[in-house]
């Protein structure tokens, strides 16, 4: 089990062209994504370390995302 971060490149109405960065969880095969969390790649790379050090059960991956963004008043 292991979680990356990554980068995609969206588009916003009223925004225009942006690079959003998401979690990506690689397990025996499987893959499951949570994109366009935040603008800010140093603050998705750390949560993926912080769920790679006290490997995050992947039933918890899209609720822990949710929490760590309300702690961080991003929601």
């Amino acid at each position: 089990m292991h979680y990356t971060a990554f980068c995609d490149n969206y588009h916003h109405i009223d925004i225009g062209n942006y690079t959003s960065y998401g979690i990506k969880l690689k397990k025996l095969g499987c893959r499951h994504y949570i994109h366009d969390i935040s603008v800010n790649q140093q603050f998705v790379k750390n949560m993926a370390d912080l769920f790679n050090k006290y490997e995050l059960e992947p039933e918890h991956f899209q609720d822990v995302v949710e929490d760590m963004l309300i702690q961080c008043g991003s929601i």
